[in-house]
């Protein structure tokens, strides 16, 4: 009696627990920017994610990447990803489970001044100094401008000149900037007089030359007059009367347009006479646009955004950035002169950055 042996076969699986091959990124961002954390990891499939803020479950991030579409500041904080294989059959774990590493989000504070640069009298040989206060996500970059012109070396919070003549009469502002965006200060005026009082007929002593400046903003021009006071102010444009009063050797033209561009002058008089002072110009230009399309190009996360201007030998353009294109968000990047060829600049910046606008701006 024979009997039959059944052989039977069996099949060894192994499950390969998760494991993060690319950790998330910590980022810093303005208020409104889209985010984004993603993970890739290796592992026995199915692979399960649950993303953590501060170490609490996020309800409904359950992807490889997590995104916030306008992050807000209470979006910050420390983010995490559990990555787990899963069973499909019963929800246990069938290898096990790894978590991320820490990614960090914080937000890029715009500058803001809270404290204002304030006008000066001084004599001729006195010193003069001029101070701005500025909050805002460090560092916080500083230049002083005359009459909108920049001041060569007056790149600190403080503007000290030691011993002051007629020429450095006029109207100070600094430009502070940070990655966030920038702002300009409430123009001072400082004002050198005589050694000695003098009466009589006003005498311009300073006044604004060229000032130029985008669509959009504010441009000043002014004077500075001694003689015996109240003294009276009429502005003109092109010849025609623009705005005129006591005390007015501040010109603020608000919200410039290409149109406000031209030649203007102001006669200051009293009781003893008059004087009107040489031309000033004011020039307004537009600002060109370069597309703003930073996540179509493959090279910015390595290497950054490459910018190439190509214009009329001679031009003179600033390059500026923007995380939003809102009027006080841009950033001077570099300023260059265009030679025989185009200019070609790589903000290396732009790899840290979710979202980046670019302008250039003739000067």
């Amino acid at each position: 009696m024979y009997e039959a042996a059944t052989r039977v076969s069996q099949t060894l699986t192994v499950n390969v627990p998760p494991a993060i091959t690319q950790q998330p990124q910590s980022l810093s961002v303005t208020v409104g920017s889209q985010v984004g954390f993603s993970v890739t990891a290796t592992g026995t499939s199915p692979l399960g994610y649950q993303w953590r803020k501060d170490g609490v479950n996020i309800g409904g991030a359950t992807e490889s990447s997590f995104t916030i579409n306008a992050a807000q500041t209470g979006d910050a904080g420390v983010y995490t990803v559990v990555v787990n294989n899963v069973n499909l059959f019963n929800g246990s774990l069938l290898a096990g489970s790894v978590i991320s590493q820490s990614a960090s989000l914080t937000f890029l504070v715009p500058p803001a001044i809270t404290q204002q640069p304030q006008s000066l009298s001084v004599t001729v040989g006195g010193q003069a100094g001029f101070s701005v206060t500025a909050g805002g996500t460090e560092p916080l970059r500083y230049q002083w401008r005359k009459d909108g012109l920049a001041v060569a070396g007056a790149t600190n919070a403080t503007l000290t000149i030691t011993q002051c003549a007629y020429g450095h009469a006029g109207f100070y502002q600094v430009l502070v900037n940070n990655l966030a965006g920038s702002v300009s200060s409430a123009p001072a005026r400082l004002k050198v007089e005589p050694l000695r009082t003098e009466t009589g007929a006003p005498v311009i002593v300073a006044q604004s030359r060229v000032v130029r400046s985008i669509e959009g903003r504010n441009a000043s021009l002014g004077v500075v007059a001694v003689g015996d006071s109240p003294l009276n102010y009429i502005w003109q444009r092109d010849g025609t009367n623009y705005a005129s009063g006591l005390d007015l050797g501040v010109l603020v033209v608000p919200n410039v347009a290409v149109a406000d561009s031209g030649v203007y002058r102001v006669t200051v008089s009293n009781n003893a006479g008059s004087v009107t002072s040489a031309l000033m110009v004011i020039r307004v230009h537009k600002a060109v646009m370069l597309p703003p399309t930073l996540e179509q190009r493959s090279n910015i996360k390595s290497e950054g955004f490459r910018i190439t201007v190509d214009a009329a030998p001679g031009s003179v353009y600033i390059i500026e950035a923007s995380p939003d294109m809102s009027a006080a968000s841009w950033v001077p990047l570099r300023e260059f002169t265009v030679g025989h060829q185009a200019v070609e600049f790589l903000d290396e910046q732009a790899k840290q950055q979710p979202r980046r606008f670019y302008r250039v701006i003739e000067k």
